[in-house]
């Protein structure tokens, strides 16, 4: 099923790395609609070159301010029936992946985490608490597999605010989780219950697919760059996850986000 749309949740720190993402993108779908859902809780900032020279529109939302994670769910609500892809701003597209995710139809697309061993510590520390959130749903069947909420490929409008109700209070400068002690991650772990819940209960359907690395278990060995840039493109999204070294030198795989970053600048004028 074709994607309508792609939709990047950034705030000021991550402009780097969201110019980085667009550029990639850009380079293998230079038309399809991009949108920025800009995070403000931190500081205003300004997208004004991704906008003008790499055709790239903002989303208008009644809230500015998000917080971590939660800016990628105001797209969830949307009343109009799109596919759409949510995504983080630390990635890149290695290449056309959106070849692979369009050959799917069911209303989410996810990438389950490539982990050895799904040992209930990790399960815990990164997504939820499996006997807290036994207690709190003892009807929950944990399906086996947990997904990265940086990309998620998702329909609009199979959702609404208030499937989020229960979990998410938005009264604030920006949103809390309302059960901190079982849910991680600000959104992830909420995600991976909500939708693996409404698949158990026949709500909406889900599939996994593997659409995207994780820079701290997979091997991103490939795509290769040469003069004219990446040699060989790779149908997944590299993501960098989690905590971050302080300079770019220091990366995994740092050559392809120097690449991309001098693509974007070629683009803008001096």
């Amino acid at each position: 099923m074709r994607i309508d749309q792609i939709y990047i949740g950034c705030y000021s720190g991550d402009q780097r790395f969201t110019r980085i993402l667009v550029a990639s993108i850009r380079t293998w779908y230079p038309n399809i609609p991009i949108d920025l859902i800009k995070d403000e809780s931190q500081e205003k900032f300004d997208t004004s070159d991704i906008e003008r020279f790499w055709h790239v529109d903002i989303m208008e939302c009644q809230r500015k301010t998000f917080g971590w994670g939660f800016a990628k769910l105001e797209p969830l609500s949307l009343e109009e029936k799109k596919r759409i892809l949510l995504l983080d701003s630390d990635q890149i597209f290695a290449g056309p992946v959106l070849t692979l995710i369009e050959k799917y139809h069911e209303d989410f697309l996810v990438a389950s985490v490539n982990r050895p061993v799904l040992d209930p510590e990790y399960v815990t520390r990164t997504y939820f608490d499996l006997d807290a959130l036994e207690r709190l749903d003892p009807r929950y069947q944990f399906p086996g597999f947990v997904f990265n909420s940086g990309a998620i490929v998702a329909t609009s409008g199979v959702l609404s605010r208030s499937d989020f109700e229960p979990f998410i209070d938005w009264r604030g400068f920006v949103p809390q989780g309302r059960c901190p002690d079982i849910f991680k991650n600000a959104d992830q772990g909420i995600l991976n219950y909500l939708l693996q819940k409404k698949k158990q209960n026949s709500e909406l359907s889900v599939r996994t697919v593997p659409f995207m690395k994780l820079v701290r278990y997979d091997d991103i060995s490939q795509p290769q760059l040469s003069d004219a840039g990446i040699s060989n493109p790779q149908d997944f999204i590299i993501h960098w996850a989690g905590p971050k070294p302080q300079s770019f030198e220091e990366f995994a795989r740092s050559d392809i986000l120097k690449h991309f970053e001098q693509v974007y600048w070629r683009t803008i004028p001096t």
